[in-house]
C-alpha cells in the first residue's frame, strides 16, 4: 500500500474532479424536467453528484437517472470517464513491484 499511495491519491483526485464536473453538468441539463407537476429526480447538485458517483463506479442503483437525451449522453460520457479514471491508476498499482 505504501508504494502505491501516489496512484491511490491520483485515483481519488480524478474521481472527485469528475464527480463534481459531471454532477454539476447533469444538474444543469436535468433541473427543469417536470412530469405531471412533479420535479424529476435531480433537485440539487449533491443529488446529481450521487447519481454521477454511482454511474462512474458502475454500481448503477437506479434510484436517480437522467430522462432527457442530453442527460443520457452526459451520463454515458461520465460512465466512460469513470472507467478510465479507475483503470489508469489501477494499472500503476498493479504494475509496481514490492
Amino acid at each position: 500500500m505504501k508504494s502505491s499511495i501516489g496512484a491511490i491519491v491520483m485515483l481519488m483526485f480524478l474521481l472527485t474532479l469528475n464527480v463534481i464536473f459531471f454532477g454539476a453538468l447533469i444538474f444543469e441539463v436535468e433541473k427543469d424536467q417536470i412530469d405531471d407537476g412533479m420535479s424529476l429526480d435531480f433537485e440539487s447538485i449533491p443529488q446529481a453528484m450521487w447519481c454521477t458517483l454511482i454511474t462512474m463506479s458502475t454500481v448503477g442503483y437506479g434510484d436517480y437517472y437522467p430522462v432527457t437525451w442530453q442527460g443520457k449522453l452526459i451520463m454515458t460520457v461520465a460512465m466512460l470517464a469513470g472507467l478510465m479514471s479507475v483503470v489508469l491508476p489501477v494499472t500503476i498499482v498493479g504494475g509496481e513491484s514490492v
